[in-house]
């Protein structure tokens, strides 16, 4: 591979500390001393927010990340209200959002353009929830609001132009495939 596998946050687009918030509740990263675990994913959101915290906000119910269905959410209750937290791919929840077409477009055009630089981007999202629900299932994250974008990069390492150089001087022709 070609980049350090450590992903980091290095854009943020919308209300920095309702997204820092809303990534401290549905972290599923753990914390030794200085050291994280988890997904690089998780463990870039959890260095986001290092140094945040989120008082008087009880997680209720969570749908932990699933790869087939591209994103996490957390029904939480704080401050007299219940909201639903959802952070995951922007193609999968623009689905999931309540505006118009035309609004849509516009994030889908800005997300592309993040993309084009390298990003993997992250849609944060969340809507009132007064379900009663005892549990929490995809079908029922719907009708969201964009609360922000987050940009993660996994820079390259030290050595992968001379690696990329010697592919091609052994006349190979890289390709890059993500994800």
């Amino acid at each position: 591979t070609l980049t350090t596998g450590e992903m980091e946050v290095v854009h943020i687009e919308g209300d920095e500390q309702r997204l820092k918030e809303i990534a401290v509740v549905t972290s599923t990263a753990t914390q030794e001393g200085d050291s994280f675990s988890g997904s690089p994913t998780e463990i870039a959101l959890a260095r986001f927010v290092q140094t945040s915290s989120v008082d008087d906000i009880r997680v209720l119910h969570e749908l932990p990340f699933d790869s087939a269905r591209k994103f996490k959410a957390a029904r939480v209750e704080g401050r007299g209200v219940r909201t639903l937290f959802v952070v995951g791919a922007p193609d999968i929840l623009f689905e999931r959002l309540d505006i118009t077409d035309q609004v849509r477009a516009q994030w889908i055009e800005r997300t592309q353009e993040l993309a084009s630089e390298g990003l993997r981007i992250l849609l944060v999202c969340e809507r009132e929830d007064e379900s009663s629900q005892e549990s929490l299932l995809p079908e029922m994250v719907t009708d969201l609001s964009v609360v922000g974008l987050l940009g993660l990069e996994d820079p390259p390492r030290a050595s992968s132009q001379e690696t990329v150089a010697q592919a091609r001087a052994a006349g190979l022709r890289p390709v890059m495939i993500t994800g």
